[in-house]
């Protein structure tokens, strides 16, 4: 299992990193073959790396989004990226509150799953980072 800080790195230096450039066949590297993104909603979901590779593709032709605060926490195998800016007022149809958390899953250096979420409590509970309500 890697540790938390590698896990880290992967995510926002190497994964993040990439995407920014347009660098999709780096971004492509970072995951894993098995990997599945679950959007905010049900219905935005990636299956397999081809999907996720086509969502990726499309944030990238429409242009990099104004971001004004980002936030990375570690626990274990998972990362929980919060972005948040003019720009993420939606997600297409689905609204958002100006702000969007995602936790990463990672096995062997490898991102293996993506979950959306809206609230950042709800993000830090899936990410381990906090225990769950009732716990």
């Amino acid at each position: 299992m890697s540790e938390p800080h590698e896990n880290l790195e992967i995510v926002f230096v190497a994964w993040l990193e990439a995407i920014r450039r347009g660098e999709l066949d780096e971004a492509a590297a970072r995951l894993g073959p098995e990997v599945t993104w679950q959007g905010v909603e049900p219905h935005l979901r990636c299956e397999d790396r081809d999907q996720v590779m086509d969502v990726l593709r499309a944030r990238i032709e429409a242009g990099t989004p104004r971001v004004e605060r980002l936030e990375l926490e570690a626990a274990g195998d998972r990362v929980l990226l919060g972005i948040a800016g003019p720009d993420f007022d939606s997600i297409g149809d689905v609204p958002l509150s100006g702000e969007v958390f995602l936790v990463f899953t990672l096995r062997a250096g490898r991102i293996i799953g993506v979950h959306d979420y809206r609230a950042r409590e709800e993000a830090r509970r899936a990410a381990g980072l906090v225990a769950a309500s009732g716990d």
